[in-house]
């Protein structure tokens, strides 16, 4: 299992919440909250059969299941916080 955070702040001056506002219209302070969680589980089983018959017939086989499960959660927060204009 795997997890990683990743918290980012931009203040309403930084690039990023300037870039916010004018592409966006969503200016000032920008807080996103990112939590991800996953892991991933493998199962792998074979059989082998070999046979010889009469001495002139052979059988030779190879059975196999194989399973992959992978879940991945991801949880997302953006907390934005408007500037107001002092005049």
């Amino acid at each position: 299992m795997k997890e990683d955070n990743i918290d980012e702040f931009y203040t309403s001056k930084s690039t990023e919440a300037l870039y916010e506002g004018l592409y966006y219209s969503r200016p000032g302070a920008v807080l996103g909250v990112q939590t991800n969680n996953n892991w991933s589980t493998t199962f792998t089983n074979t059989l082998n059969f070999n046979k010889t018959i009469n001495k002139n017939h052979t059988i030779d086989a190879v059975v196999g299941v194989s399973w992959i499960g992978v879940v991945m959660m991801q949880n997302h927060k953006l907390i934005e916080v408007f500037q107001t204009m002092i005049f």
